[in-house]
């Protein structure tokens, strides 16, 4: 996803396996605290399972798995990110966001802030990142005090390829 420089952007910031990331505010549905996910005996090993949000079967991604730091474990700070589908990213006016047909989350060790950022503060992903296990998955990294958090794009993270995971 490209950043233009003049514009604000809101990120959803959270932590896995030590490592500070973001994506866009607006990919973003909700965050839910309730962890009680059900197993999908056969899935690959990125995916946790399922949960029933308010009526709805919502898939639950392991997202460390997908950025290739391992399978990971829950915590009472573990939350999942559920992310818009695209019919309501549609339904929003919501552009240069796509996430998938389907509602989907990715559990994560802990969802630390909302950061807002001018555009011009979203810098390259470094070609240092290449040799990172998520190298492909960031397009930007962000500098806060002194942290760096990298900048995620949902499609890339939804896009579970078996050299992606």
């Amino acid at each position: 996803m490209k950043h233009e420089i003049d514009a604000e952007y809101r990120f959803c910031t959270f932590e896995v396996g030590g490592q500070s990331y973001g994506i866009n505010i607006l990919a973003v549905r909700e965050i839910h605290p309730d962890l009680d996910i059900t197993t999908a005996p056969g899935a690959p090993a990125y995916v946790d399972g399922l949960i029933n949000l308010r009526g709805q079967i919502v898939t639950i991604l392991d997202t460390a798995a997908i950025l290739g730091k391992g399978k990971s474990f829950v915590t009472q700070d573990s939350r999942l990110v559920i992310l818009r589908n695209n019919a309501e990213l549609d339904a929003k006016g919501i552009e240069g966001i796509e996430t998938a047909n389907d509602v989907v989350g990715f559990r994560v060790d802990r969802v630390t802030d909302v950061v807002s950022v001018h555009g011009n503060e979203v810098r390259s992903a470094p070609a240092t990142l290449d040799g990172d296990d998520d190298a492909a998955l960031v397009t930007g990294v962000i500098a806060r005090g002194d942290d760096l958090v990298r900048v995620l794009d949902p499609t890339l993270l939804l896009d579970l390829r078996p050299e992606a995971v």
